[in-house]
């Protein structure tokens, strides 16, 4: 009884490690903005990286054309072609910055949150949309905007006014689409629930022409552990005190969540002056649930690896009696079988 005993309890903090492992990938799993690589291929062979700028850096739109010329040229001297064998992309990138706009309807006016967006932003944050679609943010010419559904509702008392248009500095923008609010865990600590607005990034800038990028994001083919990496730094070719790069796609692997546990009573300290954006506020938060989480997984791992230990030892300390039981045991199925071959 008492070895049963022992044997349940041992399956229970098991157990009970799966499920916090599985809990924990639940919660790091529903950050689409961190899962981009996932996303565009199965073999893990692409890596996604966020890059935030500080003030004194002033990284513009007219620094974008560089880096992507000096990503490319990265990838050609490694023989990474910008394509892949069916013809889709080996890199993309996209960026943005955060400002205010007033907007109106026939309803009224409300001060939003707005985003200035480019490249493939919509790529990199999948927002759920409730109606229409995203405008391409890779189309300079593009005038279309994208609502959450709080203006939504503010401005025209619906989700459903795709094709409709908001009224910005005296200009008319057809909405494109409606997205649900983007909002999480973290939402209230991180100012995520406000009132936003997606635009074109030089709709934005049209009211600062010196408006800097805050956020520049970048997937590309990662055929060997670090290339990727090397080569987003060699094509930002930046200070390391001017910028953060912070590789998305692997950030709650294991090891990375070791480096959180190591990091967490400083992490939060930085001498850097960079603000980010509430998605990476938001990951940041999940980084530390997941660290916490490993603990709780190691707590749980230590009674099994402890038992695992004591019945190592004792076979260790017992090896030579062991072996001679097996070598007898051998020897009797030996004896066995040449005795029934005899009698045949």
């Amino acid at each position: 009884m008492k070895r049963y005993s022992k044997t349940m309890v041992l399956l229970a903090f098991v157990l009970g490690t799966i499920l916090l492992a599985c809990i924990e990938r639940s919660i790091t799993g529903s950050l689409a903005t961190q899962k981009l690589a996932e996303r565009w291929s199965k073999e893990e062979d692409y890596a996604q990286f966020a890059c935030y700028f500080t003030e004194e850096a002033y990284f513009d739109k007219s620094q974008i054309l560089s880096v992507e010329w000096n990503l490319v040229s990265a990838m050609e001297e490694a023989s990474v072609t910008s394509e892949n064998e069916h013809g889709g992309r080996n890199w993309m990138d996209a960026y943005s910055t955060q400002g205010q706009l007033v907007i109106g309807s026939s309803r009224g006016s409300m001060e939003v949150r707005a985003f200035g967006v480019g490249g493939d932003f919509f790529q990199f944050h999948p927002l759920m949309l409730l109606d229409g679609n995203y405008f391409d943010a890779t189309d300079e010419n593009e005038d279309g905007v994208v609502i959450d559904e709080m203006v939504a509702w503010q401005l025209f008392g619906s989700n459903n006014v795709s094709g409709m248009q908001v009224e910005i500095n005296g200009a008319l923008y057809p909405i494109r689409g409606v997205v649900r609010s983007d909002v999480g865990i973290f939402s209230e600590a991180v100012k995520e629930e406000a009132p936003t607005i997606y635009v074109s990034y030089g709709l934005l800038e049209g009211e600062d022409d010196s408006l800097p990028v805050e956020c520049y994001e970048v997937l590309v083919a990662n055929p060997v552990k670090g290339f990727a990496k090397d080569a987003v730094t060699k094509a930002l070719d930046m200070k390391e005190e001017n910028y953060e790069l912070i590789e998305c796609s692997s950030r709650f692997d294991l090891l990375q969540r070791f480096e959180v546990l190591k990091n967490f009573g400083i992490r939060s300290m930085t001498t850097k002056n960079i603000v980010f954006p509430y998605w990476e506020n938001r990951a940041r938060g999940y980084e530390d649930i997941s660290a916490l989480f490993l603990v709780l997984e190691m707590i749980c791992m230590i009674y099994p690896v402890c038992r695992l230990l004591k019945k190592s030892y004792g076979y260790w300390k017992c090896r030579k009696e062991i072996k001679k039981k097996l070598q007898l045991f051998r020897a009797k199925a030996i004896f066995k079988n040449s005795y029934k071959k005899k009698k045949i």
